[in-house]
């Protein structure tokens, strides 16, 4: 597992995708997991589209059982998977879960436990492909964040600080949108 980790706009799905594109699995996997709610998000969704345009990606849309995935693959041992990405799985579980949503809200061991079923998820799938490329967000925790934000942030991050524990490889895309980043 190779994790591309980034603030919004440090190229890290640029990269998650040369990475992909570079490896030597025959069959290429995207999975979104995006929950498109407005019009900033359909135009989100349609860039990241066409930037993948003719790479060979195969697009799944998945919000939260990605660990399902394989079943829709035709090949997927002999696959590359590039999980995009993290910080939106992560939103998607602590709202579209129950179980998850109120585990989240129970303080820090909840919010452990919560992490742990994310990457649980994400173990999961690697377990199941040839290759698994996963993008996650950096974001920075503000005094004026809502609660809910705060929460979610903080989720995050203990779900990267996991991910980096278990990836083989974790790496933090150096670029920033001034030097021709893509915002995520």
């Amino acid at each position: 597992m190779i994790v591309v980790s980034g603030p919004p706009g440090s190229g890290k799905s640029d990269l998650a995708e040369h990475l992909a594109v570079s490896s030597p699995f025959k069959s290429r996997y995207y999975i979104a997991t995006m929950k498109i709610m407005d019009d900033a998000g359909r135009a989100r969704a349609e860039r990241h589209r066409k930037n993948r345009a003719g790479k060979g990606f195969i697009t799944l849309e998945i919000e939260t059982d990605i660990e399902t995935a394989d079943t829709g693959m035709e090949a997927p041992f002999e696959s590359v998977v590039l999980l995009e990405c993290v910080a939106n799985l992560t939103g998607n579980m602590m709202h579209d879960i129950p179980e998850l949503a109120g585990l989240c809200r129970e303080g820090a061991k909840g919010e452990d436990v919560f992490a742990r079923r994310v990457v649980e998820k994400i173990t999961c799938l690697e377990e199941h492909v040839g290759s698994l490329i996963v993008v996650t967000s950096i974001y920075d925790i503000w005094e004026n964040d809502d609660e809910d934000t705060r929460l979610y942030k903080i989720l995050l991050k203990k779900v990267n600080i996991i991910l980096e524990r278990v990836a083989d490889k974790f790496i933090v895309s150096p670029m920033d949108r001034a030097n021709g980043g893509n915002k995520c």
